[in-house]
């Protein structure tokens, strides 16, 4: 179970007494660390965020598909903090991208995500709607 922060909370609706996990993954590419995801997530909906090589359940597809959800990314720059400096195998305060997205099902939050990307790693394309 989670012990909530003054900001997570302040996301989270106070009057329902659901209980929290977090899930903490690395990505590492040739035995380097190259991004770190850290999530809150409410524990009925750990499992879909639990990423496998599972091709029969894909979290973001089910997201997606899902009417009620809304997904909210925000883009962040920072240095990265102590927890993440040691997963990532860096410096303190070294220069790193945040991008923190918020999932929503009816309103209520049912995930925080917050993935640090160090700089020399960062880049991404962002598609919007559909494209042929």
């Amino acid at each position: 179970d989670a012990i909530l922060t003054t900001k997570e909370i302040s996301l989270i609706n106070p009057s329902k007494n659901v209980p929290y996990v977090r899930l903490t993954f690395v990505a590492s590419l040739n035995s380097t660390p190259i991004y770190v995801i850290k999530c809150l997530v409410q524990k009925s909906y750990s499992r879909y965020f639990i990423e496998t090589d599972d091709l029969i359940f894909n979290t973001q597809e089910w997201l997606l598909k899902n009417v009620q959800t809304k997904i909210r990314h925000e883009f962040m720059v920072d240095s990265l903090n102590q927890s993440n400096a040691y997963l990532l195998n860096k410096t303190i305060n070294e220069a790193s991208h945040l991008i923190q997205s918020s999932y929503r099902i009816e309103d209520e939050l049912i995930a925080l995500t917050i993935t640090v990307i160090p700089n020399e790693f960062l880049h991404f394309e962002y598609t919007v709607g559909q494209t042929e």
